[in-house]
């Protein structure tokens, strides 16, 4: 029995290697597992329940059973600021829809691509009660192109990037008209105001409430940066003259959005008075302003009238003075004047007329000696001895 034994178990032996390696081989040339465990494991849809264990905890799932999935890609954020820093402002990428934070800070994060993309800005104005933003340009876009356009297109996403919203800001600024001494101009007699902007560009300002102005902008070039805008004053319109010095008065609304601007105003003052004679004549002036408006006031004890306040420049003046002769006077009112204007009365004329006949008949006389000796022989003293003879 002995020997029998063992030639059975060495015959075993021999099979068991036999059928390793032939197992081996099929592996090899078919794709079988290299482990035999695993290539004679029941497929997946034959799992059989975990066998409790010595503890009474279930075996782990072979690992060839758990599923598999690809890593995650890194992702890329593409970070939307808005300058000046805008909250609630809504931007769209593709189909996300974001909203700036308090910082006007918006982002987007996505897995890496090498697809395109579209940014559309969806609120490119915005309005508050003292406040109007509106899109200007983009900052850090690729394409030059579509910086001045609310979407930018072929927006890439295979890194972390950052673009920002650049806004013009616009402030309700309310114009006070004052002259030289400080004195409130009523706004219903300013016909027109304007402004240039350091742009060069003329703008008008509402005499009565406020004007919208740009006030602040994106710095030119490709920065990061805002800037206050200026302006100067180049016409306060009274009674159809210009009362400011073009370019001498300005402001920034920034910094000052309630802004007064000064006029010039002064008296004239007319006083009419006998041509010839010098004393006070005349009834009363007549004033017409550059806008053709006319004016009378009455001359008083003296021959005077001062006309008030009136806005520089130019003026006609006449005096009425019944049937005496007056003239037309042209004032440049830029400063306090009084005009001295001479009236020609008919004593006056009178005057004049026997002046000029007194000196037409000198020049007949003078012109006609042998007339002139006629006339004087008589008063000769050799005639008058003669005629004591007699």
């Amino acid at each position: 029995m002995g020997p029998d034994r063992g030639a059975v178990a060495m015959r075993l032996v021999d099979q068991v290697v036999r059928f390793a390696l032939v197992t081996a081989a099929a592996a090899a040339i078919g794709g079988w597992p290299t482990n035999p465990a695993v290539a004679f494991a029941p497929s997946a849809q034959q799992v059989l329940p975990a066998q409790p264990t010595a503890a009474g905890a279930s075996a782990p799932e072979p690992s060839t059973l758990r599923s598999v999935t690809a890593a995650p890609g890194r992702d890329a954020t593409l970070t939307i600021r808005t300058l000046p820093p805008l909250p609630g402002i809504r931007l769209s990428l593709d189909d996300t829809t974001v909203t700036t934070n308090e910082a006007g800070i918006a982002t987007v994060t996505q897995q890496r691509n090498t697809g395109t993309h579209t940014l559309t800005l969806l609120d490119a104005a915005l309005e508050t009660p003292d406040r109007r933003y509106a899109f200007s340009r983009w900052v850090g876009q690729r394409d030059p192109e579509q910086a001045f356009t609310p979407t930018l297109g072929d927006l890439p996403m295979r890194g972390d990037s950052t673009v920002t919203a650049t806004f013009s800001v616009q402030y309700a600024v309310t114009a006070q008209f004052v002259d030289q001494g400080g004195i409130v101009i009523d706004p219903a007699m300013v016909t027109s105001a304007t402004v240039r902007s350091d742009t060069g560009a003329v703008l008008p300002i509402a005499t009565a409430g406020p004007t919208w102005l740009e006030a602040i902008r994106p710095s030119r070039g490709n920065k990061y940066e805002v800037e206050n805008v200026s302006y100067s004053w180049q016409s306060m319109t009274i009674s159809g003259t210009n009362v400011v010095d073009a370019g001498r008065q300005s402001f920034t609304p920034a910094q000052t959005p309630d802004v007064t601007v000064v006029g010039q105003f002064h008296d004239l003052t007319v006083v009419g008075y006998d041509a010839l004679l010098g004393h006070g004549a005349g009834e009363q002036a007549v004033l017409t302003l550059p806008d053709g408006t006319v004016r009378a006031a009455p001359l008083d004890g003296d021959h005077g009238v001062v006309f008030p306040h009136l806005p520089r420049g130019t003026y006609q003046v006449t005096i009425t003075a019944g049937a005496s002769i007056v003239g037309d006077h042209q004032v440049r009112l830029s400063r306090d004047v009084t005009l001295r204007a001479p009236v020609i009365s008919a004593v006056d004329i009178a005057i004049l007329a026997g002046s000029l006949v007194l000196v037409a008949v000198g020049l007949v006389i003078i012109g006609r000696r042998h007339l002139a000796r006629r006339l004087v022989a008589p008063f000769r003293p050799e005639a008058l001895a003669e005629v004591e003879v007699r």
